[in-house]
């Protein structure tokens, strides 16, 4: 109740020529502290970096909650100077799904520190299975479908010669453990949880796999190519096809097909020759989320709205 009347207070002080905030929540308080400033009021960049639809239908305990959400989103979002998406196909969605006006759409993808992880990757893994493994990183909710990747990788049977490694923590663990135990891959598969450096997880690994639901911006996917590993992820929305050019650095399954993910990774692993091309050509395309690349375009979407007595 406090956060809009303290973020005023801050733009009072400040008194800054362009405020960003980030993610629908943080936006929404934005849209009402900046309320009633008039001619003092700074220009306002919304940046949404996630599904605000799948978001919305996730969160609301009913349909009138629903639309009260979305109506109040739209109505945020349509009073800010630009909204800014970090997916080519986020961008197109946001503007169909709130009504906003084309104008003020911009996109800029996420960046990847690609220093840090080329000089991560190459470090030892600690406790990495002694096989060839198949590896993966999110959230353990529901947003990241880990229990379409489980019925996936036993129903292919890669567990005879791979292990599955999943990064990450969250609320469905012991779910997720019960379930690859009742699917007979219990010990195949190796809940890490949160590590350090999991880049060097991912250059170990033989294929790297996002079975999400939905995204905003799949930085783990872009991370991973960086690291050397081939893609394999769903075609989910948002993000996948701005990370990866499908068939050429990495590949795509539909969201929640078991019987597609299965295939997928059993052909991936069954050919080392096309997953050496997506390697290569995975590596080529990160480079263009390189930190300084995402910086000038920060730089340029800041000067386009800053008013011309501060520039």
């Amino acid at each position: 109740m406090r956060a809009p009347l303290a973020f005023r207070q801050m733009v009072k002080e400040t008194r800054p020529d362009v405020v960003m905030s980030f993610l629908k929540g943080t936006n929404l308080l934005a849209w009402l502290s900046l309320m009633g400033l008039g001619r003092h009021r700074p220009r306002w960049i919304a940046r949404e970096g996630n599904n605000v639809l799948a978001v919305v239908n996730e969160e609301a305990p009913n349909e009138f909650v629903r639309k009260v959400s979305l109506g109040l989103t739209s109505r945020a979002y349509n009073r800010a100077d630009a909204v800014l998406a970090n997916a080519t196909d986020m961008a197109e969605t946001l503007i169909a799904d709130l009504s906003l006006d084309r104008s003020k759409m911009r996109m800029i993808n996420n960046p990847i520190d690609l220093g840090t992880i080329t000089t991560a990757k190459d470090q030892p893994v600690p406790g990495a299975p002694k096989r060839p493994y198949i590896i993966t990183a999110g959230r353990l909710e529901y947003q990241k479908a880990h229990e379409v990747l489980l019925r996936a990788f036993a129903q292919s049977g890669l567990w005879r010669s791979h292990a599955l490694v999943i990064l990450g923590k969250g609320s469905r663990l012991n779910e997720l453990h019960r379930m690859a135990a009742q699917l007979g891959i219990g010990e195949h598969v190796r809940f890490i949880g949160f590590v350090a450096n999991p880049y060097a997880w991912m250059a170990g690994a033989d294929l790297f796999v996002l079975p999400s639901r939905w995204e905003g911006f799949p930085t783990v996917a872009a991370e991973a190519l960086a690291c050397g590993a081939p893609l394999l992820l769903t075609d989910c929305k948002f993000g996948p096809r701005d990370v990866i050019e499908p068939g050429v650095s990495g590949e795509l399954v539909p969201v929640d097909d078991v019987d597609a993910l299965a295939r997928g990774m059993a052909d991936l692993i069954a050919a080392p020759n096309r997953r050496a091309a997506l390697r290569e050509a995975g590596f080529a395309r990160v480079q263009r989320f390189a930190i300084a690349e995402m910086v000038e375009q920060y730089a340029t979407l800041f000067e386009e709205f800053a008013p011309v007595s501060a520039r």
